[in-house]
C-alpha cells in the first residue's frame, strides 16, 4: 500500500494499492511525513520540499477565512432567493439583510459601527425601502 497526496489539493490524500493510477506529477508517493494527516485536518496541510507540513498560522487564518468567505457567498445567494420573492415582507427582510451586509463589510474593514440591535438598524432598512432601493425586486 503506498501513501498518495495530491499535490494541487493536500487534504485530498489517500492510501492505494495502486500508484499507477496516480501519476508522480499530480501526486506525491509515500511522503515521510504522512502522519500528519492523521493530526492535521487536511485543510491546513501543504507540501513542502516533497513532503508534506503544517501551515503556520498566517496560512491558517488566510484558509479559514477564504473558507468563512464562500461560506458567505453561498448563503447569501440563497437568502437573495428566498428574501426577493415578491411582497412587501420579502422587501423587509431584503432591506435588514442588506443593512447587515453593509455592517459586516465595514467589520470586515476594521472599521466597525459601534454595536447595534436590530431596533437600531431597522431606521436605515425602512430608509432604503422609502427611498427605492428595493424597487427592482
Amino acid at each position: 500500500m503506498s501513501r498518495i497526496v495530491n499535490r494541487a489539493s493536500p487534504r485530498n490524500h489517500r492510501m492505494s494499492a495502486d500508484t499507477g493510477k496516480y501519476p508522480t506529477v499530480d501526486w506525491l508517493h509515500n511522503p515521510p511525513s504522512w502522519n500528519l494527516t492523521e493530526t492535521v485536518p487536511g485543510k491546513y496541510l501543504k507540501i513542502v520540499n516533497e513532503d508534506l507540513a503544517e501551515m503556520n498560522a498566517v496560512e491558517k487564518a488566510a484558509v479559514d477565512l477564504a473558507e468563512a468567505d464562500a461560506a458567505m457567498v453561498s448563503e447569501k445567494a440563497e437568502a437573495v432567493k428566498i428574501l426577493t420573492a415578491p411582497g412587501p415582507l420579502q422587501k423587509a427582510l431584503y432591506a435588514m439583510v442588506m443593512v447587515m451586509a453593509r455592517e459586516i463589510r465595514g467589520i470586515k474593514a476594521s472599521a466597525p459601527r459601534p454595536n447595534q440591535t436590530i431596533e437600531q438598524l431597522l431606521p436605515e432598512a425602512i430608509t432604503a425601502i422609502n427611498n427605492g432601493e428595493l424597487d427592482a425586486l
